[in-house]
């Protein structure tokens, strides 16, 4: 039986273009993760590692599909050979078969690695730039500069309590407390 195996990295990403190629190349099985490579806790690909049998053929569109790492997609790769499952990938000329196919895969697999490391450093590099810039990472704070200077006034004043004043501003007092601690002089 052929079974094919699709990954993206994130949710937002869309399966369509694996998922049509591997029908076309006649997988009756599709497993699927919507998660990154380098993360090892991927249903999809222990389901998929379950249920192949001998004979079975398990197909990928892209060799960096299965794992970002050379490490764990050689473990993936013996694994299924030492059960007699095949393994193809239909955008590199992968034969697992062979001497000279073995060692093609493995080159292949450490540029994938290497093309991952240079996303990581390119990503990192590009946050730094950006804060160095100004921006904030992550979410954006529930209360302005002057929200919070006139909480802190209205609790001064001794007239309202800290959940009075989250209450009226639309946040929980938590909320409030923490903006109150992260702007307090010091």
């Amino acid at each position: 039986m052929k079974r094919g195996y699709v990954r993206v990295s994130t949710t937002d990403q869309d399966l369509a273009l694996q998922v049509d190629e591997l029908k076309a190349a006649g997988c009756e099985r599709m497993y699927e993760d919507k998660r990154t490579g380098k993360n090892a806790d991927r249903p999809g690909l222990k389901r998929l590692l379950r249920e192949v049998e001998p004979g079975d053929v398990v197909i990928v569109y892209k060799l960096d599909r299965m794992s970002r790492s050379v490490r764990d997609l050689l473990n993936i790769c013996h694994d299924l050979d030492g059960r007699g499952v095949e393994f193809r990938s239909l955008n590199d000329p992968i034969d697992t078969t062979t001497a000279l196919g073995r060692c093609f895969f493995q080159m292949v697999a450490v540029f994938a690695e290497l093309e991952r490391s240079f996303i990581v450093e390119r990503t990192t590099a590009g946050r730094k730039v950006a804060r160095a810039r100004g921006v904030r990472f992550g979410r954006k704070p529930k209360l302005s500069a002057d929200q919070i200077e006139m909480a802190r006034d209205l609790i001064a004043s001794g007239n309202h309590t800290l959940s009075s004043v989250a209450r009226s501003m639309g946040v929980h007092r938590a909320t409030l407390w923490r903006h109150l601690e992260a702007t307090s002089p010091s």
